[in-house]
C-alpha cells in the first residue's frame, strides 16, 4: 500500500526521485533538562484540556514532550536516568493537579 493512502502523501512523494523540503521549526525540538521546566509557564501557554505526555525512554535517559489538545506542544525535556527520575515524576504530578494527563511511552 502506498504511503500516500495511509494519510502520508505530504510528507512522502508519489514520485520517490522528486525531493521535497518540509520546512520544520529546529529550536522546537531543542531538548531542555527537566529541572529548568516551569510547569506553571508552560500550562499558561497550551491549551485548557486534557494533556498528553509522550516519554522515550532509553539507557541513559528519556525524553519527555507534553502536547495539548490542540497539538501544540513544548520542547521536550530531558531526563537523566536514574538521577532525575524523581524530578520528572513531580512535573508530571504537578501537571496532573489541574489538567488530566495521559501519559504514553516507548522503550
Amino acid at each position: 500500500m502506498p504511503r500516500s493512502e495511509v494519510g502520508f502523501g505530504s510528507i512522502y512523494p508519489s514520485n520517490p526521485t522528486s525531493k521535497k523540503v518540509i520546512p520544520t521549526r529546529k529550536k522546537a525540538y531543542q531538548s531542555v533538562p527537566v529541572k529548568r521546566v516551569l510547569i506553571s509557564d508552560m500550562l499558561q501557554r497550551l491549551a485548557e484540556g486534557p494533556m498528553y505526555v509522550g516519554l522515550d525512554i532509553a539507557k541513559d535517559e528519556v525524553l519527555a514532550v507534553v502536547r495539548d489538545c490542540q497539538g501544540k506542544f513544548e520542547h521536550p525535556w530531558k531526563v537523566r536516568q536514574p538521577q532525575e527520575i524523581g524530578e520528572l515524576v513531580r512535573k508530571l504530578k504537578e501537571i496532573s493537579q489541574s489538567r488530566v494527563l495521559v501519559v504514553a511511552w516507548l522503550r
